[in-house]
């Protein structure tokens, strides 16, 4: 026999009937249970969660990781300000940020429409824990 013809006798049954390997396939798929997919990744922690809320609204315009000036003032250490005030002023703390991020200022957009109320409060928790000094990608950006 040919090497032809010895391959050939893999794929189709004694009597020449068909491919067997193709009955066999279908054989094992019918008989084996089916199970559902499960995800293979866990999902983000609140670090993670954060930094890509502050990653999509706030870093285009504002550095995280250095105190200069991007196209907006820097939030780096925002909390631990000396003087703990605004340039308009305002007091430093939650209540001010938060109306800042919500109805925005001349300068930035607001938000209000975009993030809810508890995005906010974990944009806010990422400022105020200097959660960015964490974050490998702003740490060897320099």
């Amino acid at each position: 026999r040919s090497l032809v013809d010895r391959f050939a006798s893999y794929f189709i049954d004694r009597n020449g009937n068909g491919p067997l390997v193709l009955c066999l396939a279908v054989l094992l798929a019918v008989m084996l249970p089916a199970r559902p997919a499960m995800g293979t990744h866990e999902p983000p922690s609140e670090k993670q969660a954060a930094f890509q809320l502050v990653l999509e609204r706030c870093y285009l315009c504002h550095y995280l990781d250095r105190t200069e000036y991007k196209f907006a003032p820097s939030l780096k250490d925002i909390y631990n300000r000396e003087g703990r005030s605004l340039a308009n002023g305002r007091p430093i703390n939650d209540q001010t940020l938060t109306e800042i991020i919500q109805q925005g200022t001349a300068n930035m957009p607001g938000f209000q429409y975009t993030l809810n109320d508890q995005q906010i409060q974990l944009i806010l928790k990422f400022l105020r824990e200097g959660w960015a000094s964490e974050v490998t990608m702003l740490r060897n950006a320099r």
